[in-house]
């Protein structure tokens, strides 16, 4: 809805995972590296850890992407949900697309499994396993990734698997119940927040790759700060924050964003709970809202519903255009 009046050709805050819009900040660029290295490395199990909304997927998308170009990594994913029943190496098999009878025992699947990965291995070609939000893998699915581990050819490892949740499964990996597992992870890293010095780029990013001609100077310094710290410098709560301030700039026709539209959103999104200071606690919504605030408000509210109905009518004469030729 904003994107004409901001000269943007897309939105820039979406929150899909999208890896055109990764802003490689110290803690992400690191994590890369460390990423990079271990599957150069060809190392077993590579850990990869962080904050809700940190980035974590954003990252693993843009990894992948580069590897599948390369087309020398046979990449599976598995969603956690077909875990829930399935065994990992059934769960593994059938994104392969490998046909199972449904008689064979867990010894003649993994077997199976042994047999592709050698045939990958002779093409020079090896395979990733990717399990994200794996925090909430049962027992069972973690233990069959440490039996998974042991297959390999002479001193290759024929299959690499890229582990991705919560700090919550670094914490469950290190209990001493888990020292099976711990021990065989060759590379780990952590995905942190953004500082405040990495908060103002990583907007002026988002906006250039959706295609502003000069993003420095859309969200002021203040707008910036107030963003950071009420988001705690977490990349997906400053979308939502940057994302609602072009909404409310563009119903109140600003093509700035100033320190009081940073302040209006701040307050209308700590209702729903979502804002963190940099302590970590929330933030708690202030008092109610002040007759000329709700006025304002209303206003907004108008303008943006007038645009609403703009927009559908364009929507209708262009339908009615092409039905016509």
């Amino acid at each position: 809805m904003y994107n004409q009046f901001f000269g943007l050709a897309e939105k820039p805050f979406s929150l899909a995972a999208s890896p055109r819009y990764l802003y490689l900040g110290k803690s992400h660029k690191a994590a890369l590296t460390f990423l990079k290295y271990g599957l150069v490395d060809r190392s077993g199990i590579i850990l990869m850890t962080g904050e809700i909304g940190a980035g974590k997927t954003t990252l693993t998308r843009y990894l992948l992407d580069k590897l599948r170009r390369l087309n020398a990594l046979d990449v599976i994913e598995i969603p956690n949900t077909s875990l829930v029943e399935d065994t990992l190496v059934s769960a593994i098999l059938q994104e392969l697309g490998v046909q199972l009878e449904g008689t064979e025992t867990s010894a003649m699947q993994v077997r199976i499994l042994n047999e592709y990965l050698l045939r990958q291995q002779k093409r020079d070609k090896r395979v990733l396993l990717v399990l994200d939000e794996a925090q909430s893998l049962p027992d069972r699915t973690l233990e069959e990734i440490r039996m998974l581990s042991n297959l390999q050819s002479g001193e290759d490892i024929l299959l690499q698997v890229l582990l991705i949740g919560q700090p919550e499964l670094r914490r469950r990996i290190m209990e001493r119940s888990k020292t099976y597992l711990a021990q065989r992870i060759a590379v780990s890293c952590h995905l942190t927040s953004l500082d405040i010095s990495e908060a103002g780029p990583y907007i002026e990013h988002r906006l250039s790759v959706a295609g502003h001609k000069s993003p420095a100077g859309l969200f002021t310094d203040e707008a910036v700060a107030l963003i950071h710290e009420a988001s705690a410098g977490v990349p997906r709560v400053m979308n939502i924050l940057c994302n609602l301030a072009l909404i409310y700039a563009f119903a109140d026709e600003k093509t700035v964003i100033d320190g009081r539209i940073a302040q209006e959103i701040i307050k209308d999104k700590a209702k729903d709970g979502i804002l963190l200071t940099p302590s970590g606690k929330l933030i708690s919504p202030e008092a109610p809202p002040q007759p000329e605030e709700l006025s304002e408000l209303r206003g907004r509210v108008a303008r943006l519903e007038q645009t609403v109905r703009q927009l559908a009518r364009q929507l209708t004469r262009q339908k009615a255009a092409l039905s016509d030729a």
